[in-house]
């Protein structure tokens, strides 16, 4: 693993690229941002030594733990407990699964996949469709799932 702090002027670059809700308090200007290469598709950002942003194959997602801790009121997905089963063993969120979800979700942007019950994250992906999809359609996929509870980025010691 590679690991070594990043410029200001680069964290301001970041914060740019972090234009979803989900990432609000999650960087601001003046924190020392740590950068982790983890493998050749995946680095981890972290404040104070821990992780609150991954980039996944070219996506930004807010670590899950990190997100567990704050209450998700946009750009959200909630799933079924038979769903969320599933979920947590990787699958991808496919529409029958889903009970609810934010209409102003955007394509190709991150998401929370919340639980039904209790509202807690269990997963960070990114829509394969806008909202106006979610309205429309009744199967196939719609979350590719990236990053959930237990996974190895969940497991990440740094």
């Amino acid at each position: 693993m590679l690991r070594s702090f990043i410029k200001r002027k680069d964290v301001k670059e970041l914060l740019k690229e972090l234009d979803s809700p989900l990432f609000e308090g999650a960087l601001s200007p003046s924190d020392r941002v740590e950068r982790v290469r983890i493998d050749q598709s995946t680095e981890a950002f972290l404040v104070e030594g821990s992780p609150v942003v991954f980039r996944v194959r070219g996506y930004y997602l807010p670590a899950l733990r990190w997100l567990v801790r704050r209450e998700v009121r946009r750009c959200y997905v909630v799933v079924d407990e038979g769903a969320a089963e599933r979920i947590l063993r990787g699958a991808h969120v496919m529409r029958p699964g889903v009970v609810e979800y934010d209409p102003e979700i955007e394509a190709f942007k991150p998401v929370a996949v919340l639980m039904e019950r209790s509202r807690r994250a269990i997963a960070v992906g990114v829509s394969e469709w806008s909202g106006a999809e979610y309205a429309e359609r009744t199967k196939g996929r719609c979350v590719l799932n990236l990053h959930y509870a237990g996974d190895s980025l969940w497991r990440l010691e740094l």
